[in-house]
């Protein structure tokens, strides 16, 4: 199960700090989270150029994912596949199964993935939709700050997609830590989106090592 840390920060002086400290751990992947203050209550630092950049020096190595909680999903996904994301993160309330076809074939063109998340309160049939989807997000909490709990009532959303498509590749994000993430775990979940439980660690290292 892949463990992947997010960034959800508000400058780039922010996002770089945030990056440092990741170094510690050298996560495989990590998430930016980019909300607009629209589509969700918070408003985060939106610059893809900038951010791969940062990425490229401090963690070379490493992928990237952005998981776009804004209302203009088509700019915003293409900004970030033209920076060079290996996935994004698209929000089923805010793109119908038309965007949904062009941004998945712009993906393709750049070798990049599309997910398409699943905010709590969205029922999981509507990823009929979405033709030739394969990798979704079940957002644990409802779209906006870091450090939310967990809904419970994710669980059974996650066995739910599994009778859908047993193929799905399942993220999980929002109000994972050491207890929560077993709960996904059981269930067969392939990726899990780690936010406040790292970022405000006084000990990341240690506490990443207890995911596992």
């Amino acid at each position: 199960m892949n463990i992947i840390p997010t960034i959800n920060v508000k400058t780039k002086e922010e996002a770089e700090l945030a990056i440092e400290k990741l170094k510690l751990i050298e996560p495989a992947w990590v998430q930016f989270d980019i909300s607009d203050g629209r589509f969700s209550e918070t408003v985060s630092w939106n610059n893809p150029k900038e951010a791969m950049e940062i990425i490229s020096l401090i963690l070379p190595n490493v992928l990237v994912e952005a998981h776009l909680m804004v209302q203009d999903q088509k700019t915003n996904a293409c900004a970030w596949i033209d920076a060079g994301v290996g996935r994004v993160i698209v929000h089923s309330e805010a793109l119908d199964g038309e965007m949904f076809g062009f941004i998945n074939e712009y993906a393709k063109k750049h070798n990049a993935h599309v997910m398409v998340a699943l905010s709590p309160d969205t029922n999981i049939e509507v990823i009929n939709k979405f033709n030739g989807v394969n990798e979704v997000q079940v957002l644990a909490v409802h779209p906006g700050p870091s450090g939310q709990e967990f809904i419970p009532s994710m669980v059974e959303k996650i066995k739910e997609l599994k009778k859908i498509n047993p193929h799905f590749y399942i993220e999980v994000d929002g109000g994972m830590n050491k207890e929560t993430i077993q709960l996904v775990r059981d269930v067969g979940v392939d990726g899990v989106a780690m936010g406040a439980y790292l970022s405000k660690s006084d000990d990341i290292v240690s506490s990443f090592k207890e995911l596992f």
